[in-house]
């Protein structure tokens, strides 16, 4: 057992007031998806307490529609909406938000999806900016088709061409396209049956077409 101190001896104790006012900051992991990829929302302390747990709260904006375009889950706690509450733990210093993006047969333009911080007092300052933004790209394929030849004598070939006219995306997946020829010439009389469907390898640079004997 130690001594116990001397009357009239001071005694010290310290401790450690760690900042809990300072900017919450959100970021994205990729700017731009493409449609049926998914992404991650990051949330940083910075130099707020890690002692204790955090409460973020923030909403979505964008073009892009919950539920619809994508879904949206969490590792850690989250909980609400319209305005969300994520729950970074103790001793961590980041928590996220995954964007699963859904695939549709729909042609559309690049849509968006933004989170923004909303205030929570006593747990962190609003950054500026506030918000962190991510482009959903379309994959859905816009196609034309014509020939290679738009005259041609008989017992000379042409070809077919199907192609897509949006950009071809590394990651798009191959597609099936179906076709219908019509017109006053007669399939195995003036021309060779050439079929009624052609597939589109997926989206490399350069192999966005397919030629039908």
């Amino acid at each position: 057992m130690e001594p116990a101190a001397p009357a009239g001896t001071n005694q010290l104790a310290w401790f450690y007031l760690q900042d809990n006012e300072g900017p919450i900051t959100p970021s994205v992991l990729y700017s731009q998806v493409l449609e049926g990829g998914g992404n991650l929302f990051y949330f940083d302390r910075g130099t707020n307490n890690s002692r204790g747990p955090m409460t973020v709260n923030f909403t979505l904006e964008g073009t892009a529609t919950k539920d619809t375009d994508y879904q949206m889950w969490s590792g850690y706690s989250l909980a609400g909406g319209p305005t969300y509450q994520l729950t970074i733990p103790p001793d961590s210093p980041r928590a996220w938000v995954e964007i699963d993006t859904l695939r549709d047969a729909a042609a559309e333009a690049s849509e968006t999806v933004t989170v923004r911080i909303q205030p929570n007092s006593g747990q962190y300052t609003v950054p500026n900016p506030a918000t962190a933004t991510m482009t959903l790209l379309d994959d859905t394929p816009r196609l034309q088709a014509f020939f290679l030849s738009s005259t041609v004598l008989e017992g000379e070939a042409t070809s077919l061409v199907i192609q897509r006219t949006n950009t071809p995306y590394t990651s798009t997946p191959a597609c099936t396209v179906t076709y219908q020829v019509t017109g006053t010439a007669t399939k195995g009389g003036d021309y060779a049956d050439f079929g009624g469907s052609a597939v589109l390898p997926s989206g490399q640079a350069g192999s966005n077409y397919v030629l039908v004997p």
